[in-house]
């Protein structure tokens, strides 16, 4: 059999490592079955620093293996947590990345802050990407996709900000025609005509956006707006008080993130 100096035969080496193995995972196995009813096993891990939902920033530390309750929502969307590249990904370029522990509770914690009417759109999977090809743009979507990117989990961002503007495209893909309709005519959204088989909008007797990409279709500006009613509404009252009345009768006095007043 062959040797190395200071250890022990590879046969032994590979039988140790193996019944180390079986004994963590059987641990950790153990752990989460004691975990009740509603609550969920979370392993050990590093939290970095990062603002929650309602803007209360959460300082850095060590999170130690605990079990816990089950934010709302959490058996929806935790099956819809998936690693590898997403099959129908248009940027064949960009990386993916593996969903980390922390990032998935965070990522749970974030949707679970959103009002339901965003939850109910048709995603069937949330994916882990490295570096946006428009960084530092943070997240993208395609029909029922969503990738988050490195930038979403930075301290800078909130994520659950970066997940509504996501799930409303989502949303405004859902919305029927007349629905749609009336959206663009409450903002001055245009039709100007088709050119290699796209539609074209422009803005009539309107100058002012809550972000200036609103100004490229009615997608990006219903997002943009629905997202600012959501964290910066008096902002979207000042800039586009025509959309802040049509989300207003559109979604109802109870739209707003869940625990605002």
């Amino acid at each position: 059999m062959t040797r190395y100096a200071g250890s022990c035969p590879i046969g032994l080496n590979i039988l140790f490592f193996a019944c180390c193995s079986i004994v963590f995972f059987s641990t950790i196995n153990a752990l989460a079955d004691k975990c009740s009813q509603g609550s969920h096993f979370v392993r050990a891990h590093p939290r970095s620093a990062y603002e929650r939902a309602d803007g209360v920033f959460v300082s850095a530390t060590h999170v130690t293996e605990h079990c816990r309750e089950n934010p709302p929502g959490y058996s929806f969307w935790k099956k819809h947590v998936k690693n590898l590249f997403p099959s129908d990904w248009p940027r064949k370029d960009e990386k993916s990345r593996k969903w980390s522990t922390e990032e998935i509770e965070r990522l749970l914690d974030a949707l679970s802050s959103l009002p339901d009417e965003l939850l109910r759109s048709k995603i069937r999977g949330i994916f882990r990407m490295k570096r946006s090809r428009d960084f530092p743009n943070p997240a993208s979507t395609t029909p029922g996709t969503i990738v988050l990117y490195d930038d979403a989990f930075s301290d800078k961002r909130n994520l659950a900000r970066v997940l509504a503007h996501e799930l409303l495209h989502e949303y405004f893909r859902g919305m029927t025609k007349n629905d749609a309709e009336s959206y663009r005519m409450t903002t001055n959204w245009y039709r100007f005509g088709d050119a290699d088989g796209k539609v074209r909008w422009i803005t009539r007797g309107r100058d002012s956006f809550v972000e200036n990409d609103g100004m490229t279709s009615p997608d990006e500006d219903f997002a943009n707006n629905v997202e600012y009613f959501l964290f910066e509404r008096n902002k979207l009252k000042t800039t586009t008080p025509n959309a802040e009345g049509w989300i207003s009768r559109r979604f109802g006095p109870g739209f707003r993130l869940r625990g605002a007043k």
